[in-house]
Order: structure tokens, then sequence, then C-alpha cells
């Protein structure tokens, strides 16, 4: 009897030992290691690749590979979601090449190593035209840690009350420390991308080391590999990014121009730059330079009041840039670089206001920043917050009209703080029920325990 206890243990010992063996052979085995690798390279093609501070990410299907394929990926048209998935888009190809890949893997493994020698060929300039095609999307993630610094000086108000008091802002897992722009003003424009870079740059790594492991032979042949498929996707990347580097070339000729006082032929040269690469156009830093060689030949236009509004902004005098550039705006209509930079002036009045104790031009400020420039949340949240602070009765009005725009806002702590700006409003007017409602969503939204208010905490909890 016992022996057969022992045999019927044996039997069932192989036979586990058996399984676990053969499932771990196949899931270490070179097949499935290049399927889990393409699927990861999968993965990071749709995951986010720029992140603003305030807006949700810019997800590598979102970013087409040229803005002259695609005349509305601007600002005004892409900041809201859900946004499409692009079939023009950067991660496309790489995404044909990952599902044709698998397939490869497992008929042809001996292919395996031209699969991932094509993603780092492709995943190279995919990057590139992220980083390089898009200059208004780039301005635009500039100008939302300006923003964010404004919402900042508001929230700072209640910063005892909010989950999010001491914690850094969403870029600074990037950057190390909380955002600000003052860094990059020191820093050529074709740097900035890389500050708000997610993922992306890690699909070129994971290929790089596909390519080199599923390459046979000594560690020599491997690199030249590697190194054979790296130069192809440089030069594919400098074919896809060409307009960019012969604008910047034509920019970097209207400075040398302009600092030896020729100003015709430095207008010239920005005039290239511009044909070269047409959504220049609507950027600041193309308005600048147009303004300010005008107003050096003593012109007069729009561009010449966008050029004075930029340096009375940045000499902190934001009543003179807004009497500048608001009368330009209403003859015009205005364009969207124009907006943003009456934005931002009206903003700075806002906090100036609302640091004076001054809560009703506050809010009356915030209010035409929002309308001025719509597809910006960060106005808005703050002209929330300005009312609720001021007319606490108002909070069910403000949850039925803003609440449903908060997918708008990617920033988690921006979240958490406008739930409970309203809640603490709902407490203020004594509806207990829909307060704790918003704390609960506060509370949910800002989970973060690296990062702990307790202050907030047990005032929430209390509820």
């Amino acid at each position: 009897m016992l022996s057969k206890i022992v045999s019927i243990y044996l039997a069932i010992f192989n036979f586990a030992t058996w399984l676990a063996s053969r499932v771990a052979g196949a899931i270490f085995s070179n097949r499935c290691l290049a399927a889990g690798t393409l699927l990861a390279c999968g993965l990071l093609a749709i995951g986010p690749w720029l992140r603003p501070a305030i807006s949700p990410d810019f997800r590598g299907i979102h970013i087409p590979w040229s803005s002259a394929t695609s005349a509305k990926f601007l600002p005004e048209h892409v900041a809201e979601v859900p946004r499409p998935w692009r079939w023009d888009s950067v991660a496309t190809p790489v995404l044909v090449v990952v599902a044709v890949g698998m397939i490869v893997v497992l008929v042809r493994p001996a292919w395996t190593r031209h699969v991932f020698g094509l993603l780092v060929a492709l995943s190279i300039p995919a990057i590139a035209a992220a980083f390089w095609n898009h200059p208004a999307l780039v301005e635009f993630l500039e100008g939302e840690i300006r923003q964010r610094t404004m919402i900042r000086a508001v929230i700072r108000q209640h910063a005892d009350d909010m989950l999010s008091g001491g914690a850094p802002d969403r870029l600074s897992v990037l950057g190390g420390h909380n955002t600000n722009i003052t860094e990059l003003e020191d820093a050529h424009p074709l740097w900035y991308p890389f500050r708000y870079s997610v993922y992306g740059i890690w699909l070129i790594e994971l290929a790089l080391m596909g390519a080199l492991v599923a390459q046979a032979g000594g560690w020599w042949k491997r690199c030249r590999y590697v190194a054979a498929w790296t130069a192809v996707g440089v030069g594919f990347a400098v074919a896809v990014t060409w307009p960019r580097w012969v604008a910047e070339y034509h920019w970097a000729r209207l400075e040398s121009q302009e600092n030896a006082s020729r100003f015709a032929d430095a207008a010239q040269s920005l005039e290239a730059a511009r044909l070269a690469m047409p959504e220049f156009q609507a950027t600041r830093r193309y308005w600048n330079a147009r303004g300010r060689l005008d107003y050096r030949q003593h012109l007069n236009n729009s561009y010449v009041a966008f050029f004075k509004a930029s340096q009375h902004i940045e000499q902190d005098n934001p009543d003179l840039a807004r009497a500048e550039l608001e009368p330009q705006i209403r003859l015009t209509g205005g364009t969207a670089p124009e907006r943003d930079l009456l934005g931002e002036v009206i903003g700075r009045l806002a906090v100036r206001y609302i640091e004076s104790g001054q809560q009703s031009a506050g809010e009356v400020a915030w209010g035409q920043a929002a309308e001025v420039v719509p597809w910006e949340p960060a106005y808005w949240i703050a002209e929330t917050s300005a009312i609720l602070a001021a007319s606490p009765k108002k909070a069910r009005e403000l949850e039925d009209r803003l609440v449903q725009r908060l997918p708008q806002v990617g920033d988690r702590m921006v979240k958490s703080d406008f739930s409970s700006l309203i809640a603490d409003a709902y407490f203020v007017t004594g509806d207990l029920e829909r307060a704790r409602d918003f704390y609960a969503r506060a509370m949910s939204t800002f989970d973060l325990p690296k990062y702990v208010n307790l202050h907030a905490q047990k005032g929430m909890l209390g509820m």
C-alpha cells in the first residue's frame, strides 16, 4: 500500500516538474522572448510620448508625421480629448511592423533580427517627427507650464486643505522638480521636446536591444548590424524632419543678420524659414521675431503690437501688455498665438488681483481669459476656484457645468484640487452629503502614498 502511494506521489511529482519545465522552456524560448519584446514595442508605440503640464498626454497614435499632411494639428484643434487614432500617426508603421513581426517570429524565427532592425529604422524617425515637426504643439506644452504656475498660485490660497499642497507637479517625474519656464529660455527650441518626453524614446532603446540580441555571432558583428540599421534610421529621420532643419538654418541666418542691423535681409530669412515650415506662423517664436524686425524698421502692425506686449509681460507689466494687444484682437479676431498671449496676460492680472484680495476682479479676469483661449483648461479651472471662493452657493451650478470637462485635465493633482474646492463649497453651504462625495473623489484621484498631506487627509476623512 505504501509503495503504491509513493509511486503515485512520484508520478504526480514527475508530471508537475515536467509540465513546469515545458512551460518555463516555452516562456523563455527565443520565440516567446522575441514576441514579448515586440508586444512591449507595440505598447510603447501607443503609450504617452509627450506630456503636457495640465492636459492629457499625447500618445504616439495621436501625433502625425508632419503638419503638412494635417493642417488642423494645431493646439486649438487637438488640445481637447478624446483625440482620434490617426492613420497618419508616427505609431502606425511601428504597429504594422510589430503585427507582421509576430507572424515572422513564429513562422521564420531566423528573420527576427530583421524585424527588430526595421523597428530601429522606423522608431528613430518617428521620435524625430514627433519632436521637431510640430513647433506649435511644443509651444503649447511650454504655455501649459506657465499656466500651471498660475494655477499653483491660485491653489496656494487653499494649500492647507489640498491633498496636493506639498506635492510636485506631474512633470517633476521627468525633470526632477517643479516645472519652470525660465529653464527653457536658455535652451535652443530644438531641445524643448525632451522636457516633455515620456515613453517614446524607450521604443528606440528596446528595438536596439532586440536587434542586438537577435543577431547571431560575436559582439563586433552584432554592433555592426545594429549600427547599420541605426544609420538607416538616422537617415530617415533627417529626411522626415528636413523642413525643420532648413527652417532652423534660416533662423540662424536671421539672428546673425539682425545682429548686424541688416533688417531687410533678416526679414527675408524669416520668410524663408516660414516657407520651409509653414506651421511656424502659428508660433510665438515667429510672431516675436517678425514683430521685432518690423519694430526696428519703424513699422506699425499686429506683429509689432505682439512684440511690444511680449516685452511688457517679460518686464512684469501685464496692464501695459493688455493695452497693447487687446485692441488688435478686438479689431481682427486674433490668431491663435495672439489669443494665447492675451490669455496669459489676463491670467497674470488675475493672479495679481487674487493675491491682493480683489476676488471679484480676479473672477472676472479668469473668465475673460477662459473666453479668449477656450481650448486651454487652466483658465476655467482658475475661474472656478475664484468663483467658489467668493460664492460657495454656486457649487451646484459649477458642478453641473464643469465637472463633465474634467477629462480635459490630465494632471491628477489639478483634478483632485478641483474636487476639493467644490467639496469645500458644499461644506460651507451645509450640503454635507455632496461634500463627502467630492472629498472622496479628491482622495481617490490623488492616491499617491509618496506625497501625503496628513492635515488635508484628516480633514477629509473627518467628513
